[in-house]
């Protein structure tokens, strides 16, 4: 609008008319995504806080290392 008040604001110079409306709207749509962003950010955070704790299974029985079956040994060659 300060263009047209100063006498620079013509149909010759149509893209200084609309640059402020234009950098307005990409910076308020920046502006809401951020926010939005930032409430489902919030929202993942409440919901991890809700979840009971986490007990894991226990662990797989261990290999038994004792030798089970036939005592006897390979030949040495």
């Amino acid at each position: 609008m300060g263009l047209l008040v100063v006498g620079e604001g013509s149909t010759d110079h149509l893209v200084l008319l609309l640059m402020p409306p234009v950098l307005a709207l990409m910076q308020s749509s920046s502006a809401i995504t951020a926010l939005l962003a930032t409430g489902r950010a919030d929202a993942a955070r409440r919901r991890a806080e809700a979840t009971p704790p986490y007990d894991p299974p226990p662990a797989a029985p261990t290999r038994n290392r004792d030798p089970r079956g036939s005592k006897l040994s390979l030949p040495d060659t």
